[in-house]
């Protein structure tokens, strides 16, 4: 394995967030399939709401390649509609995140090397101090 995909670094963060956004869309082309098989043979069908909330959590490509791939609810209302907006909003938010990640004031949730910290417990320079574990009466920190 390489040094820029070892835990800890920024690569290794965008290597795991790569590996999330192919399960999340694996099961959406998955689910979409299913609903689809489901309605050729006129079995229970997966709600509308399900499918739309795995497109709305990234998976809104898988369920593109689905309806493609299989040729149905490429023109269905509302849900073809809802699943463009999704896929809009998503490529917009995410255009927006990486102008400002490029920026030179980095925004602290944005900022890989600190989410990178993160997955290896090491605070980043700079970094408030953590919270304590317990709260409340007795609590030595406070």
């Amino acid at each position: 394995m390489s040094a820029a995909f070892t835990p800890g670094t920024p690569g290794f963060l965008l290597l795991c967030l790569g590996l999330l956004a192919l399960m999340v869309n694996g099961w959406t082309f998955f689910v979409f399939g299913l609903d689809q098989r489901r309605a050729a043979s006129g079995g229970f069908r997966v709600p509308q709401r399900t499918l739309l909330s795995l497109a709305l959590l990234g998976g809104w490509p898988g369920a593109i390649l689905a309806q493609v791939w299989s040729g149905r609810k490429t023109g269905r209302q509302p849900i073809g509609t809802l699943l463009t907006l999704t896929g809009v909003a998503q490529v917009l938010m995410a255009g927006a995140v990486g102008v400002t990640a490029m920026s030179d004031g980095v925004h602290p949730l944005l900022d890989i090397n600190r989410l990178a910290a993160a997955f290896d417990g090491t605070a980043p320079p700079g970094a408030e101090k953590a919270l304590p574990r317990r709260f409340g009466p007795g609590s030595a920190d406070w």
